[in-house]
């Protein structure tokens, strides 16, 4: 009898065993970290690049689930992106504001959730009563590209010639232009031979910056400097120029602020006088944060990226050379191409 049973004792301790390994190595998958990405749609810099920057970086093997939307440019449709990923239990949320304003309710919303809301691209006109309700925004310094414009404009001005400037903005109520705009007209003051003529919105799109421009060649035909915000505008903003019979980098200079890299052909063509080059990697700075935020460490509540900055090379080019009419009209009709 003793024998049967340690008999089956040790059968049952050696089928044990297999079981006994697998616990020994069996580690469970560690919990990912949700992350919710709210895309505004914005086609632009630095939106566009910020999206795929963070796409880039919050990835699977990292531990993160990324949840992505697109509320393509509609602050509603945002709205209930952001309430739809609170209900589904994201940890994160990340949003690339699609305006300035509409978002008060809902920051108040997320907040009650307790869900840390980093803002990407922009920045929210919810009042300054508790800025608690957004922990953490990266995105250009503003004031920096437009003071870095009027310092280009000012060292090119070594005469101290007399200038018509006018200014075109995406929007004019943005945090982006009016600190932009703001170091422009500071720029200005600075010197008296400088003559703000007009300021003017075109809304990012190139055939109402070239309607914008029409009208302000109407107003003064003597404009001469152009600050302008978007690559979509600025691409009207020569067309016009041209159009007016005037060449752009030789009789109207024009200083294009939040371009694509595409814009250092404009610049190297002469057409383009100087130009800001978003960096809109802002991936890895929000993963700081993200793992920050898990150990309960602190973080700078603003970050920022450096624009790349271009300028044309040779302000002493003769741009009214035959050969340099036929490079710039060659440019022009690949602009009109890419209007169309």
């Amino acid at each position: 009898m003793n024998k049967r049973v340690s008999k089956t004792a040790c059968i049952f301790f050696v089928s044990l065993i297999p079981f006994v390994f697998a616990s020994c190595i069996y580690k469970p998958e560690k919990k990912r970290i949700v992350v919710s990405y709210c895309y505004s749609g914005n086609q632009a810099e630095p939106h566009l690049s910020c999206m795929k920057s963070v796409v880039d970086t919050f990835t699977a093997d990292k531990g993160y689930e990324l949840r992505l939307t697109n509320a393509h440019l509609s602050v509603e449709s945002q709205l209930q992106d952001v309430q739809l990923q609170i209900w589904q239990g994201t940890q994160y949320l990340i949003l690339d504001p699609v305006s300035e304003h509409g978002y008060s309710v809902i920051a108040d919303y997320v907040k009650y959730n307790k869900v840390p809301l980093f803002l990407a691209c922009g920045t929210l006109d919810i009042g300054f009563e508790d800025d608690s309700r957004i922990p953490y925004e990266v995105r250009p310094d503003y004031a920096m590209e437009g003071d870095e414009a009027a310092k280009w404009l000012e060292s090119h001005d070594e005469e101290q010639t007399e200038h018509n400037i006018c200014m075109i903005t995406g929007y004019s109520d943005l945090t982006s232009d009016i600190e932009r705009f703001r170091a422009v007209e500071r720029g200005i003051e600075r010197n008296p031979k400088w003559n703000l003529v007009l300021k003017r919105e075109a809304r990012n799109d190139n055939e109402y910056a070239k309607y914008v421009m029409d009208d302000m060649f109407q107003v003064n035909p003597d404009i001469d400097v152009v600050f302008v915000t978007s690559q979509e505008s600025a691409l009207g903003v020569i067309d016009s120029v041209y159009r007016h019979g005037k060449m752009p980098g030789r009789d109207v200079l024009i200083l294009v602020f939040c371009a694509d890299e595409s814009i250092e052909d404009f610049v190297e063509a002469g057409i383009v006088s100087f130009a800001t080059i978003v960096n809109g990697a802002f991936g890895s700075d929000l993963e700081k944060v993200v793992a920050a935020s898990e150990k309960l460490s602190s973080f700078y509540r603003f970050g920022s990226s450096q624009p790349r900055i271009v300028v044309a090379k040779d302000k002493e080019r003769n741009l009214g050379t035959e050969e340099k009419k036929k490079e710039l009209q060659g440019l022009r009709f690949q602009i009109r191409d890419a209007l169309r």
